[in-house]
């Protein structure tokens, strides 16, 4: 567009010498739709005057399609848009605004003014979307037949100021969530009635108040604490302006649904003031000290005790100038290190520190002398035996009035038995994360080809063949998983003394029978040749048949993993010195001597071959040798060393003669009914319909519900014979539940069992007290089918 030619401009109308008078005195108005400036109407012009007058944002649309002009101020709002908006549609300038902008354009052009404070709109500016708030009035200009040509408007962009409100805002909700989330207690009251008018949760739970005490008078919610006379207290503060401080001050509360109760307490009435001046209110600040005061009266107690005791045994203690010289050590500094008195004055002290920490100590101590922070350190102190042992030094600045140090008083603790103590811990902790790690593949490994069996099932529906296979693979995982939660178990039952043992007299020999039976399946597939040398004659010890085979086939398949396949593995019987000694040796991997003082511990496994990975837990032989210790033997290990195969060595006290086998007895008495009706009571759907569907293959008729009342609900309509009951349910507890089932008429007689991923002893022991069978999931099919024909014998 060529420029304007200056006659063409009416004198005056773009007059201001500003950048924007200067664009539209230029502008090419003959070739725009507004036409030539001198044929603009009177109106148009005025306005024009005006808005280059202005020192505010101002914009003018004008015409049929709302051309836009403005000044520089409204140019600092329009940013990049600037300066090709000149002249443009108002609809395409701000054309992201969108049907918003839309309506407001239909609404000028109707004659109505517009008015918006702090009104967000969505615009793009440099390129990116953001919200920009805006308070303006759009005026339209009416002509006298009511036409609207156009319309002018004030604006002034109010971004930072409503964001610095919102920001105001957020900041006064998280002070009022602090005030609420506080530890201490917080409240504000107000007027001679002390009406509550804040109050934290801390404040509530200390008065012991579940509902609102917001506008509630003091006396209200705390009459035991005004009958003590606080008040009397509270007026004062509100008539003085005086605050009230109370330390460990005793207050009465009467807390709902309990006794009243006397607290100590530590807190601040502070008074409030108005605008003008006058107290208005007052906040409580404070925190119940009872427990504290309570604990330091204890700790007074002991300190008291302490001080008795270490009157006996003096530490060593020291001093030194305030460049750091040593100039005094007590008596038993010398009875400790040995050393001559005098030797280790002044800088000598480090020459008895253990050579590896002298320069650790030197650099700490001479910190501590430019910084003037307190000395601490752990190292190694030559005891007078020779043997460097650890100690704790420790020295603190004393200084004068004027904060200049004017000496140091050190002590060293002998702390040798508790940094090794501090270190095994530290390995123990070590040991206990391999062993989590461990746990979750041991865990995983099972589970991973269960998840791929059941996608199996789905697709090979059809094929007999590969089902049953597909399904043996489920059971055997579902059976080492099962095996890998009760070795688990066992350890914990062990290690707290719930195991229990029967005191039967069993053939050794019947018991490596089964043992062996048991890891038959592991020899096999490593191709293990396997030998028992056991003579004819009985081998008597008293124990725990089954806690026995567990101990003999731990340790028999702890020598078929770590023996490579189509290894040779040999038990030897006999009797020594009134001991059934029972020896497993095999020529596998073998053991290093590290390893054997330690093959006994727990998760000791995942340190035997890290190249030869057995899976397990590490934790069999540890529950081998407990449980060995509890029926009154003991169990060793021996190497020539790795690659020389071991031996395990269990003795068990030996018993002088086995009892005469006796016949059955025979059964005389009525035949009962056996049972037909089972209801299965298990808030895990899925697991109670698997059980479920798992009783009918077996003929039973299986009912199965989800809660307590659905079970009762149910059984007093079907009367089952038998129930097993989850112990947790959503609404009750399955033991309960148990005792409700047998008082319902036709019930008590009926069979009683809990089924429950609860297999500790003492859920075990409970179940049992209640007269109930107790099936850790998941369940035994066998042992389950067992049972049940059992309640038909």
């Amino acid at each position: 567009m060529s420029p304007t030619h200056p006659s063409a401009v009416p004198a005056g109308l773009f007059h201001g010498g500003s950048e924007i008078a200067g664009r539209l005195a230029e502008f090419a108005w003959h070739d725009h739709p507004l036409g030539p400036a001198a044929e603009w109407p009177a109106s148009l012009q005025s306005l024009v005057r005006s808005m280059l007058r202005s020192r505010g944002p101002m914009f003018i649309c004008w015409g049929p399609e709302a051309r836009l002009l403005y000044n520089d101020a409204y140019a600092a709002i329009l940013r990049d848009k600037h300066p090709q908006a000149l002249g443009r549609p108002f609809r395409d300038v701000w054309s992201e605004v969108g049907p918003e902008l839309d309506g407001m354009l239909e609404r000028i052009r109707s004659g109505e003014g517009i008015q918006g404070t702090d009104t967000p709109f969505r615009v793009l500016r440099d390129g990116r979307e953001q919200v920009a708030s805006f308070s303006f009035v759009w005026n339209p200009v009416v002509t006298d037949d009511g036409q609207v040509p156009g319309f002018y408007c004030i604006a002034f962009e109010t971004t930072l100021a409503v964001e610095a409100e919102q920001a105001r805002a957020e900041e006064a909700e998280r002070l009022i969530r602090m005030f609420d989330e506080a530890p201490g207690f917080l409240a504000v009251l107000s007027g001679p009635d002390h009406i509550f008018r804040q109050a934290n949760r801390a404040y509530r739970s200390f008065v012991g108040r579940r509902g609102e005490i917001v506008g509630r008078p003091v006396r209200e919610v705390a009459p035991a604490a005004i009958e003590q006379g606080w008040g009397a207290v509270l007026d004062e503060v509100l008539r003085t302006g005086k605050p009230y401080v109370g330390e460990a001050s005793p207050v009465r509360l009467s807390p709902e649904g309990r006794e009243a109760e006397e607290r100590l307490v530590d807190f601040i009435l502070q008074p409030m003031r108005g605008r003008d001046g006058a107290v208005e209110g007052i906040l409580i600040q404070g925190s119940d000290v009872t427990e504290h005061k309570r604990t330091l009266e204890r700790l007074r107690e002991s300190e008291l005790r302490f001080r008795t005791i270490a009157d006996a045994m003096p530490q060593m203690v020291w001093s030194a100038r305030p460049d750091g010289f040593h100039d005094y050590f007590n008596q038993r500094w010398y009875e400790f290190t040995g050393v001559p008195q005098g030797v280790t004055d002044g800088h000598a002290w480090n020459d008895v520190f253990h050579p590896e920490d002298q320069a650790r100590a030197r650099e700490r101590w001479q910190r501590s002398l430019e910084t003037g922070a307190t000395y601490e350190i752990e190292y190694r102190l030559r005891h007078h035996t020779g043997v460097f042992r650890w100690v704790l030094g420790r020295a603190v600045a004393l200084r004068d009035d004027s904060g200049t140090i004017s000496r140091w008083m050190g002590t060293c603790t002998d702390i040798h038995e508790q940094f090794l103590a501090r270190e095994i811990l530290r390995e123990e902790d070590r040991r206990k994360d391999e062993f989590l790690a461990m746990l979750a593949h041991e865990l995983r490994n099972p589970l991973a080809p269960i998840a791929s069996g059941v996608t199996l099932l789905h697709r090979v529906a059809g094929n007999e063949a590969r089902v049953r296979q597909t399904a043996d693979l489920i059971g055997r995982q579902a059976a080492h998983l099962r095996s890998l939660v009760d070795d688990l178990m066992d350890v914990s039952g062990v290690a707290r003394g719930l195991v229990t043992l029967a005191a039967d007299q069993v053939d050794l020999r019947q018991v490596l029978a089964d043992a062996v039976e048991q890891t038959r399946p592991l020899m096999d597939g490593k191709r293990h040749s396997l030998h028992i040398m056991a003579g004819s004659a009985p081998l008597p010890v008293e124990g725990d048949r089954k806690r026995l085979v567990q101990i003999f086939a731990n340790v028999l398949g702890n020598a078929a993993k770590y023996t490579p396949p189509s290894g040779r593995v040999v038990v030897e019987t006999g009797i020594e010195d009134d001991s059934a000694v029972v020896r497993v040796i095999d020529n596998g991997l073998g053991m290093t001597p590290e390893l054997l003082e330690r093959v006994f511990d727990l998760f000791v496994q995942g340190e035997r071959a890290q190249d030869h990975a057995q899976g397990g837990l590490g934790i069999g032989l540890a529950l081998v040798r407990r449980l060995v210790e509890l029926h009154g033997g003991s169990v060793s290990a021996s190497s020539m060393g790795p690659g020389h195969g071991s031996t395990f060595t269990v003795r068990l006290p030996a018993a002088q003669t086995l009892p005469e086998p006796h016949a059955p007895a025979a059964h005389d008495g009525p035949q009962v009914a056996p049972p037909t009706r089972v209801l299965v009571v298990d808030d895990n759907r899925d697991s109670g319909q698997v059980l479920a569907m798992l009783l009918e293959e077996m003929g039973y008729e299986a009912y199965v519900e989800a809660t307590v009342a659905r079970a009762l609900a149910t059984a007093a309509h079907v009367r089952p014979h038998v129930c097993l009951l989850d112990v947790r349910l959503p609404d009750g507890n399955g033991r309960e539940l148990a005792a409700q089932l047998v008082r319902l008429p036709g019930m008590q007689s009926a069979a009683l069992a809990v089924i429950s991923g609860f297999g500790q002893y003492d859920e075990l022991a409970a179940s049992r007290d209640a007269g109930m069978e107790h099936f850790v999931k998941p369940v035994d099919p066998d042992a389950l089918g067992k049972w049940l024909q059992g309640l038909g014998a």
